[in-house]
């Protein structure tokens, strides 16, 4: 694949040729989400503030980031399909903000099942008080208040669920 970036970044193809890319692409953030630790970049691009790996964050930059092109070239699906897969690791991974922040109303809708799975799972770890390489409460809460923007009923099961769960 680098080979074929060099070659359309040494041609003189219109700057769209490059989305071709968003397939493979695409399908890589799926397949590392699957289990985001085999990544072969894992730990290599870590968050100095609390020096945890960054990958994901960047990840989702790049997925929210394709937006347009997505819709231009067909890959919406696939996009959608990459996004629901960063967020059901959110439980799991570092986002560092970024993909709370980038949430659309359009995302939260497509991807609200995927939500309330990965929230439940990271209520249910704090209500168990697992040790965390991540601070998964800030992070739990940042997507709340994400979602709370354009799914107000969604926030209020999150917090009913954490109060069940006994989340201080």
């Amino acid at each position: 694949m680098l080979s074929e970036l060099s070659e359309v970044l040494a041609s003189e193809r219109d700057p769209d040729d490059l989305t071709y890319f968003a397939k493979p692409t695409y399908e890589t953030v799926i397949a590392c989400a699957r289990d985001p630790k085999r990544a072969s970049w894992y730990d290599i691009l870590i968050e100095r503030k609390f020096s945890v790996d960054n990958t994901f964050a960047q990840l989702s930059l790049a997925v929210c980031d394709s937006d347009d092109l997505a819709r231009k070239k067909g890959t919406w699906e696939l996009r959608t399909e990459a996004f629901r897969a960063l967020v059901g690791i959110a439980d799991r991974e570092y986002f560092d903000e970024k993909l709370a922040d980038l949430l659309s109303k359009e995302m939260v809708e497509l991807s609200s099942t995927t939500f309330r799975e990965g929230v439940g799972r990271g209520v249910t770890q704090l209500a168990e008080r697992r040790r965390q390489r991540l601070d998964l409460t800030t992070q739990l809460v940042d997507f709340a208040a994400a979602v709370a923007t354009v799914d107000g009923p969604a926030i209020v099961q999150y917090s009913r669920a954490a109060d069940g769960a006994g989340v201080p």
